[in-house]
Parts: C-alpha cells; structure tokens; sequence
C-alpha cells in the first residue's frame, strides 16, 4: 500500500518522531512500508536524513496554511498525478483542508487526531469559531476513517457522538522500551553529579516549560513536599516560555536547595531510571491529548502523580499511579506523591508483561497501522 503522511515538518515533534520510529520498526522487520512524507512547514527537519536513509521520499509543500487555496490546489495536482493507495493526515482539524484537496479521488482518507487544543491556526477568534465546526464536518463526512490517540481525543473530537466501530478507531503509539529498560541504575551516581546527597528524594518534572504541562504547579508541589521531608528534590528538565518565572518561583520560596534545573535533555530514560516520582499536573482543559511521557515513566518503573488533564489510556499498572483533581491544592498532591515514593521501594513491578501485552508493543502498534490502510 502506496500512503502518503502529511505531517507539519519531520523535525521535533512527538507526531513525526512517532512516524519515524514505526517507519524503522517496519524496515528492520522487513514489512511492506511505502511511505511518502508531505510536509508542509518548508525547512528541513532534524530527522529528514534518517528517513531519507531509509530510502522514503520527502516532498516540501510550496504553499503551507496561509495559503490555504493554494495548498489545496498544490495537494490535489500531487495525489491526481501519483498513484497513493492511502492519505494519511496528522493535523486533526486542519486536516479537512486535504480532504477537501482530495475529494472524488479514489484514495483512502485516514486523518489521525492526535490533540484535544482544537486548534486553527489563526489569531482571530471570530475565524476559529466560523472554521473549526465547519473543518469537523467536513473531516466526520468526507474522512474513510477517523483515528484518535486515546479515547478522550477521538469522543471530543465526536463531540461523544455514537463511535461507528467500522468508521471510528483507536490507535496507540507503538513505543520502543528498550531505551527505559536498559538505562543503567545508578542512583548514587546521579545524585552525586548534581551535588546531592545519597539521601536525596527526586520530584521529576520533564516536558515543554509551557503553561498546558503546568509546571508551576510542580512548583507548588515541591515546596508542600520540602515542608514534609526536606530530603525531596525537585530535578526540572525542559524548555519553554515559562523557565524564568519557574526559576523566580523556586527562589522565591527558598527552595535553592531543593531543586536542579537542567534544561532540555536527551538522557530522558536514565533521569527516569533514578528518580522517585514522575509529576505532570497538566491542566484539566484542553486535556493532554496521550501523555507519552506517563507510559515511558512506567517503563522505567517510576511511579507518577498525574492531574485530570491526563489520559488514563498510558497506565499500565494501577498501583503506580494517583490521578488527582487540581483543585485539591498543591498540599494534598504532595501527601500523594510522597506515598507513592514510599510504594516504590516496596513494589513488585510487572511492567515489561503489562507492556509486551499492550497495543503501545512496537509489534502491535505496527499491525494495527496496517490494518487502517488494509482494510
């Protein structure tokens, strides 16, 4: 099957980095994958070489969003002078803008919604308000298949309208665990580096410093923990807009003691492996669209203390987790958090069972991708 993604750029984002991993996967395990990339954004992307190296075509568009007419025109003269079995789209309500492009061509229509901020990117409001209904029906009735990443973001990308099982899927991201599963233990070693103390507790906040991942409130937390134990630490890693007034705050609250700021990082697995406590208190609308991160933390066997703007759907084991309201205050989070690194040191963990059994599997992920273009 000939399919063609069309993705904004193949660079940093967890979409593309995604389609990059299953586009390996396939490769190496010598499945059927003919792949195009359409990107729209003009630039190369970071990981343009290692797709190209797997002998994938890349085609840069000439005219992006702000174009929209001329986009469509552009895509349409594309997929009428190629012969593509399948239109795979990763932009959930833009994507109606290839449908369109698209529409009497006999090419299967798969858009793939992978976020729940609903966005059309313009500044107007009254434009977005005008578009976004129009570009949802234009996707519910001209799409051949519909494809969320989690049960929240395919029923509100619904609007919780009766799911067609026929029409209507869910579709995990296959994920590699080796990286978490191998990353060393060395729980000494990485809290010597910092100029920590062995005794040292780890509260790991590690994401975009933007305000939907609200790391402010880890802020919170981690102060209510240092009140309880002063042997917690919070370890923030990430970049973003908020990373001064994050750094104000712990200052503020004297917590200079209590935290290390390492900015973005590449060590992800091993920073896992050796802390106590993975924190995400993202904010409760719009909702985190999967929350990778969750699964990833759990696969290096560090529990997590996740709001109610996290999907459920990454939890492999119950008993690792709290999922909490914000509104109960920074206060009770840390009670929370603090048992669940006390249940760390006492927990038999089953994880590589859980995970080998569940459709983030690499394997799994891959046979359900082929199933959507198949059928």
């Amino acid at each position: 099957m000939k399919v063609i993604h069309i993705v904004e750029s193949l660079d940093k984002g967890a979409v593309e980095n995604w389609l990059v991993r299953m586009l390996e996967y396939g490769k190496i395990n010598n499945k059927q994958v003919s792949w195009t990339f359409f990107c729209i954004e003009s630039f190369k992307g970071r990981l343009e070489d290692r797709v190209e190296e797997l002998g994938v075509e890349i085609i840069h568009a000439k005219n992006n969003w702000s174009k929209p007419v001329q986009l469509i025109k552009e895509l349409r003269t594309l997929l009428k002078s190629t012969d593509y079995d399948v239109l795979h789209s990763h932009h959930d309500f833009m994507s109606a803008l290839y449908l369109i492009a698209a529409s009497n061509l006999p090419i299967k229509k798969i858009i793939h919604v992978h976020n729940m901020d609903e966005h059309i990117p313009t500044g107007s409001k009254l434009k977005k308000s005008i578009l976004r209904p129009v570009f949802r029906r234009i996707c519910w009735f001209k799409a051949d298949q519909i494809v969320g990443i989690s049960k929240h973001t395919l029923n509100q990308f619904l609007l919780n309208k009766k799911i067609n099982h026929k029409k209507h899927r869910l579709h995990y991201y296959g994920v590699n665990p080796l990286p978490f599963f191998e990353a060393k233990y060395e729980r000494e070693e990485l809290r010597k580096s910092h100029n920590l103390n062995a005794a040292s507790k780890i509260l790991l906040f590690a994401g975009r410093l933007a305000p939907a991942k609200n790391p402010l409130f880890a802020v919170e937390v981690l102060r209510e923990m240092v009140l309880i134990d002063s042997n917690v630490v919070g370890l923030f890693v990430g970049s973003g807009d908020l990373e001064h007034d994050i750094l104000n705050k712990l200052n503020q609250y004297g917590l200079k003691d209590n935290y290390r700021f390492l900015g973005w990082s590449d060590n992800i697995p091993y920073l896992m492996k050796n802390s106590d406590l993975f924190i995400l208190p993202h904010v409760e609308y719009p909702m985190e669209g999967l929350g990778l991160v969750v699964l990833e933390a759990q696969l290096s066997e560090l529990p997590v203390l996740i709001s109610k703007g996290v999907s459920m759907d990454p939890i492999l084991e119950n008993s690792l987790y709290r999922q909490l309201s914000l509104g109960i205050g920074a206060d009770e989070w840390a009670k929370e958090g603090l048992d669940l690194m006390n249940i760390k040191n006492n927990h038999d963990f089953k994880i590589k069972n859980n995970f080998e059994n569940s459709d983030f599997n690499m394997e799994t992920a891959f046979s359900k991708l082929e199933e959507l273009y198949e059928k």
